[in-house]
């Protein structure tokens, strides 16, 4: 617990008077639903579509990798987390102290409404399979609840090196083959 209270966890709480956050079972669920279907879309993924890791996991969303109930079971984690720092503010998750630079994103988050907060999270989790992934894997969960709007900008800047790399490649490829 000392070392805990020694980190420089962000003390901001989101707008007061949050009318986004939902307050029923029947509310909780529907945001549980949207980031379910989210993470199940492949019609707007903006990750590289002939990877491995695509092919395997994400290509053919009637027949995901990981079990529908355990993807349930991550957005109702991603939907108490939110909520948690929407009713409590970010201390209330413990959030990571190491990383300064994460923490002031995260800081730049404070003035998320609820709402604001979890259609950044949906659209980052309809867009990038890798980051649903990782997500699964149980890593970042924290991480994509708190600044999601950061994430999405920076897998799709990700997708678009990896395709000019993989451009790169392909050419010097060609090029010691001819």
């Amino acid at each position: 617990h000392q070392a805990r209270a020694a980190c420089d966890t962000p003390t901001e709480m989101p707008p007061a008077g949050d009318a986004t956050i939902p307050t029923t079972q029947q509310d909780r669920g529907s945001w549980v639903l949207r980031l379910k279907v989210a993470m199940l879309n492949t019609d707007n993924v903006t990750d590289s579509k002939t990877g491995q890791v695509y092919l395997n996991r994400s290509a053919d969303p009637s027949r995901p990798f990981y079990k529908i109930n355990e993807m349930e079971k991550v957005c109702w984690e991603m939907l108490t987390v939110a909520t948690t720092i929407h009713t409590y503010g970010p201390v209330a998750i413990a959030f990571p102290c190491h990383d300064k630079m994460l923490q002031k994103k995260f800081e730049a988050t404070q003035y998320y409404t609820f709402e604001t907060r979890m259609n950044c999270m949906i659209e980052l989790m309809a867009c990038n399979k890798a980051r649903c992934d990782k997500l699964m894997a149980g890593s970042i969960l924290a991480e994509l609840v708190a600044i999601p709007g950061e994430k999405s900008r920076s897998s799709k800047g990700n997708a678009g090196q990896n395709r000019k790399k993989q451009k790169t490649m392909e050419a010097g490829r060609a090029a010691r083959a001819g």
